[in-house]
């Protein structure tokens, strides 16, 4: 559970056996999340326990005390996405492209990456096939192309890049598509 500064960082459940005296709980940071900035995140473990007499008891921990927390401060990661602009005008029935630059740490850079746009689920009319980023490239055009009648353009785009193999690494980079001014 997040407590403030909420940040996207999400969890799942975790199912432990009785036997465990140790586990791993996963969390994941979206990539979005601020850099230097320190995240809390506080673990509740629900559960249930027999009793001397066989009795089962659902029993629940959960604290605020520093020391039973998962505290982290995020850096920046090893991929990134950059865009020439954050903004761009959609014209219906047309095709524009989105110079895409990544950049890649050493440890990444000769992996394969799927650039692609993720749209917001309200979007329609708005076509981008995915691209791949090849070993040792940095740069992909990133082909748009529109139907009659793009849009809402009520929330942000995503250009999303994503290791093709093991291990798995995403950058991602927000931008905004609108329509023409009348």
């Amino acid at each position: 559970r997040q407590i403030r500064h909420l940040q996207g960082i999400t969890d799942r459940i975790v199912n432990i056996p009785a036997e465990a005296s140790e586990f791993e709980f996963p969390i994941d940071f979206p990539s979005r999340v601020e850099v230097g900035r320190t995240s809390r995140v506080q673990v509740m473990i629900v559960g249930e326990i027999t009793d001397f007499d066989g009795t089962k008891h659902k029993i629940s921990y959960t604290s605020n005390a520093r020391d039973d927390q998962l505290i982290s401060v995020a850096a920046a990661g090893l991929v990134s996405v950059e865009t020439l602009a954050d903004s761009y005008t959609v014209e219906p029935n047309n095709m524009f492209i989105i110079p895409v630059t990544i950049r890649r740490e050493p440890a990444v850079r000769e992996q394969s990456m799927k650039v692609e746009l993720i749209h917001p689920g309200q979007a329609k009319d708005i076509i981008a096939e995915p691209v791949e980023l090849g070993p040792g490239q940095s740069t992909v055009a990133l082909k748009i192309r529109t139907s009659k009648s793009p849009g809402p353009f009520t929330a942000p785009f995503i250009i999303r890049a994503t290791t093709t193999n093991i291990p798995r690494h995403v950058a991602e980079k927000e931008i905004e598509l609108v329509g023409p001014s009348r």
